[in-house]
């Protein structure tokens, strides 16, 4: 699956990724040639954002915000899985720019 790097992210040993030429031999210390433009990342790595990553691999929860399915070669997205929401982010159901009474002194 193609996914688009919405903000910059690091991502752990074990997994492999299919990443350009480019994005490879920047990340040579962290990823081990496989073949057919496939890396094994072998130790902990980054990814920018507007980067794009290849992967059969389930990234974690975590990555949920960080990261989008980029479209499909038709030109619609590719449907998003849902992630469950967490206990902290029931504080985001508020507004966040409600006005404030001016501090008394």
């Amino acid at each position: 699956m193609k996914y688009l790097i919405v903000s910059a992210i690091t991502l752990n040993p074990g997994l492999v990724l299919g990443l350009s030429d480019e994005q490879a031999a920047a990340r040579k210390h962290a990823v081990q040639p496989l073949g057919k433009g496939k890396y094994e990342v072998i130790s902990p790595v980054q990814f920018k954002a507007g980067e794009t990553i290849h992967t059969d691999a389930e990234l974690p929860k975590a990555l949920a915000n960080a990261v989008e399915q980029a479209a499909r070669k038709n030109g619609k997205a590719a449907p998003e899985a849902p992630v469950a929401p967490s206990a902290s982010d029931s504080s985001q159901d508020q507004p966040q720019d409600a006005p404030q009474a001016p501090a008394q002194g």
